[in-house]
């Protein structure tokens, strides 16, 4: 039921925007509990990895020009698929509201949800892992530049536990991302 709320809230929102552009984004972070201790030294923690995102930018508030929402779906990887190591996939789904300060400093705060959490053996005596879906926070500060300020690189940090048979997993990350508009 919340899931059909936020999504009939932002589909509503959209609708009245004005400034509606498209964009990827892209993030490479690390934090939070280990996951998988590899004996070659691969480790991987819970918030590590890279993030690929495809998404929409718009101000639902016309009155308010230095505001605008986003909304971002990604995928999320950590390990590699291409050489039988352990590795985990996740889709994150995150809506921030952005304010911008004197034209190029942008501050943003929202939320993600992430689905279809999953640790996959590869060739390892490992087992594949089922995450609960978890709803979690977003936090970012970085600068607005380039052809009319569509260029955006921030440190972004995500506050988030992981549920895995009863058992509470930090994932707590913390992130360089790149944006770009069109």
């Amino acid at each position: 039921m919340k899931k059909i709320i936020l999504v009939l809230l932002t589909l509503i929102t959209v609708h009245q925007a004005k400034d509606l552009e498209f964009l990827y984004q892209f993030a490479y972070g690390t934090g939070g509990d280990r996951i998988v201790e590899n004996k070659e030294g691969k480790n991987i923690d819970a918030g590590d990895g890279a993030v690929y995102g495809l998404g929409v930018s718009f101000n639902p508030l016309t009155s308010m020009e230095n505001m605008d929402t986003t909304v971002i779906i990604a995928y999320s990887t950590d390990g590699s698929m291409f050489d039988d190591n352990y590795y985990i996939t996740k889709i994150p789904i995150t809506l921030t509201e952005y304010y911008t300060y004197e034209e190029s400093w942008r501050f943003g705060a929202g939320i993600t949800y992430h689905a279809n959490h999953k640790g996959h053996k590869g060739d390892t005596s490992l087992i594949n892992l089922k995450f609960d879906n978890a709803l979690g926070g977003v936090l970012s500060v970085g600068y607005v530049f380039g052809e009319n300020k569509k260029t955006y690189i921030a440190f972004k940090t995500t506050i988030i536990d992981y549920d895995i048979n009863d058992v509470t997993i930090n994932g707590n990350r913390f992130a360089i991302m790149f944006e770009q508009r069109f």
